[in-house]
């Protein structure tokens, strides 16, 4: 039991997975077994061998995995709440250490997170991920978002490298966004994303279908200074950081509502 303490002094306690493994090295190869356990019926196995320690050695792999409650990711993943739904996996990878064969599939049903940044239940989530070849992943998915839909779509290549290739779709129409007092946004969005390593690719369209803001004051660090400035006597953070880029079309309804510092849309 791991017992997490939140900023604002809230507590709460999250059952966490227990482990256990079993590994042997030797200069003719090596063996490894291992297991991880969690409420709600969650485990994951991963057993492989390899007969030698080189690029070249044949290794032959699997993981297992089921379960329904991941509540205890919480603790690990604070932008993400209350994770549920049935999970069921098998991958196998067979072949050189250096270019193995991929092969299985892993199913998410009935699934369900909660963003809190966001306010918004994510619901009704079907997704899978698919190995089809030696060193790509297909994925597929969809989910309910308030009254609207999301779909996604995609693929990972190069999914064992150092630098994989990333390439996905997110469509919805009449998606819930925001869902806050003062910020209540319902959009559907036309988004692709793409990259390599750290350098990432955004572009495509969002129309806000409908929204009401309300902006009483400018958050801390809303206006800061571009990445190319430097600043003498300051200590530059470093840029290694995964590295965002594209353009995005924002599409208004007649139905958004926004108000800000005098400014009221509906006199517009």
């Amino acid at each position: 039991m791991l017992n997490v303490k939140l900023i604002d002094g809230e507590e709460f306690k999250v059952a966490v997975p227990t482990a256990t493994a079993d590994a042997s090295l030797t200069p003719t190869g090596a063996t490894v077994e291992a297991r991880l356990e969690a409420d709600g019926g969650v485990f994951v196995d991963l057993t492989g061998s390899a007969n030698g320690l080189s690029p070249e050695a044949t290794i032959d792999a699997r993981l297992l995995a089921r379960g329904e409650e991941w509540a205890w990711l919480a603790a690990f993943i604070p932008e993400i709440d209350e994770i549920v739904g049935s999970v069921n996996a098998d991958f196998t990878a067979r072949g050189r250490a250096d270019e193995p064969q991929l092969q299985g599939e892993l199913r998410l049903n009935d699934g369900k997170v909660v963003l809190p940044a966001f306010n918004v239940p994510i619901t009704n989530i079907q997704a899978r991920l698919t190995a089809t070849s030696s060193d790509s992943l297909d994925l597929v998915g969809d989910a309910q978002a308030g009254e609207g839909r999301l779909a996604i779509t995609g693929s990972i290549r190069d999914a064992i490298s150092m630098k994989p290739r990333l390439e996905i779709t997110l469509r919805g129409s009449d998606a819930m966004v925001l869902n806050w007092p003062d910020y209540a946004l319902v959009a559907s969005p036309d988004l692709s994303l793409s990259g390599v390593g750290n350098e990432y690719k955004v572009d495509g369209r969002v129309r806000m279908d409908r929204a009401e803001i309300l902006v009483r004051e400018l958050p801390e660090g809303a206006v800061t200074p571009s990445a190319d400035v430097s600043v003498v006597g300051r200590e530059e953070a470093d840029t290694r950081a995964t590295r965002l880029s594209g353009a995005i079309d924002i599409e208004l309804s007649d139905s958004v509502h926004v108000r800000a510092f005098g400014l009221d849309t509906n006199g517009i």
